[in-house]
């Protein structure tokens, strides 16, 4: 792709955005697009058939984005320590690249897509979770289902990805990814800092 097209995707973009906070993406024509976005109908046509071939094209963007790093991601290894670190360095990667797509995100979430791209991520997470679990067998609760462990561990990162979105995304990727891994390897209790004794946590394991 040419740095002209690129251009004109990234001002389309940035039309839609805007327009998004007077309308509903339904309510918006290639008209109102084009107007935004002063280009010409014929310039909108060549790069997309229609708004939804758009959203569309926006939407497999996003994905790659993060299902691109999941070579990277999915190393074996039986080290705890080196799978997690690993982990870390990649996700933090995929999330610097989300911030960077934040106009991209911003639009897909506000529209009909939005249901079925959260279901695509946690998707992808989840194979995450499950592939990490996997390697690590003897560290795993044989009580809990895996699948159920890694639905859990999708859903904090989803749950996290909402609340940068819904702050307008002024945390830096580095802050989504401690408190994230804070949640997942030390628990919503310790997290936000309430400490619990040995008898304490004894006893609590016997209620359950």
């Amino acid at each position: 792709m040419n740095r002209r097209s690129m251009k004109t995707k990234r001002e389309i973009l940035k039309a839609v955005h805007i327009l998004m906070d007077e309308k509903s993406f339904d309510d918006i024509t290639v008209v109102d697009i084009v107007n935004r976005a002063d280009i010409s109908r014929g310039t909108f046509y060549l790069h997309y058939e229609d708004k939804y071939i758009m959203l569309g094209a926006l939407e497999e963007q996003l994905i790659q984005v993060i299902s691109g790093k999941l070579d990277a991601i999915l190393i074996e290894t039986n080290d705890l320590v080196e799978m997690i670190t690993a982990r870390k360095t990649v996700m933090l990667e995929v999330l610097k690249e989300l911030k960077a797509e934040q106009q991209t995100l911003e639009v897909l979430m506000r529209t009909p897509a939005k249901k079925r791209i959260q279901n695509r991520i946690q998707a992808i997470m989840e194979q995450i979770f499950k592939f990490t679990y996997d390697q690590i067998p003897q560290t795993v609760n044989p009580n809990m289902p895996i699948a159920l462990i890694s639905k859990i561990g999708a859903s904090i990162f989803m749950t996290m990805l909402d609340h940068w979105l819904e702050e307008k995304m002024v945390s830096t990727p580095e802050q989504i990814l401690t408190t994230c891994f804070s949640f997942v390897v030390r628990g919503p209790m310790q997290t936000v800092g309430i400490r619990l004794d040995e008898d304490i946590v004894q006893q609590l394991s016997a209620s359950l």
